[in-house]
């Protein structure tokens, strides 16, 4: 966000690694006075309990707020769900991890090894395009990303949990009451 410019549209609270933990952060920050116009949580899991925060709300994914997990599971991809997820591969990551124990064992390497795996977005039906509530506002010429974004009233949540720490970036308009 502060590589582009954007910064000030994002904020840090603490939310529990589950449904309802989506749920109390999805309440949280799409109860703010300036909600975001998405939302984009560590896991699937959250990412649902955002979506019911959402409903429960009279909000509309992607409509009103698009909603993004992490981790691309099953769920995910359910008929009734469409939540556009990041795909972080776990099966090719269990398969080298197992692969390179398995050389260290058998005396086939003895060195450790750096690996890296590039995770991909799989775009489903929980995200579109932010709405522009004043067109005639917009400034003219060309606009980078980041610009339209701005204009936009682009701003994004993110429900985090790194270190055991789970966070939710929003926009700075209030507190966050989320665990």
């Amino acid at each position: 966000m502060s590589r582009h410019g954007l910064a000030d549209r994002a904020r840090i609270c603490r939310t529990n690694y589950s449904d309802e933990g989506g749920y109390k952060a999805g309440m949280s920050l799409l109860g703010c006075e300036t909600r975001p116009t998405a939302i984009m949580a560590g896991a699937d899991v959250a990412a649902l309990g955002v979506w019911r925060a959402a409903h429960e709300l009279g909000l509309r994914v992607p409509e009103d707020v698009s909603v993004v997990g992490y981790n691309n599971t099953a769920v995910a991809d359910l008929a009734t769900v469409q939540l556009t997820s990041v795909d972080q591969a776990g099966h090719n990551m269990g398969a080298n991890a197992a692969r390179l124990l398995i050389e260290r064992v058998e005396g086939k390497r003895d060195r450790a090894v750096q690996t890296s795996m590039t995770p991909r977005l799989v775009i489903r039906s929980s995200t579109s395009a932010p709405h522009l509530t004043n067109m005639a506002e917009r400034p003219q010429g060309r606009l980078t990303t980041t610009g339209v974004a701005r204009e936009a009233g682009v701003s994004l949540a993110l429900v985090s949990y790194a270190l055991n720490q789970p966070r939710i970036v929003a926009p700075p308009t209030r507190q966050c009451v989320g665990r």
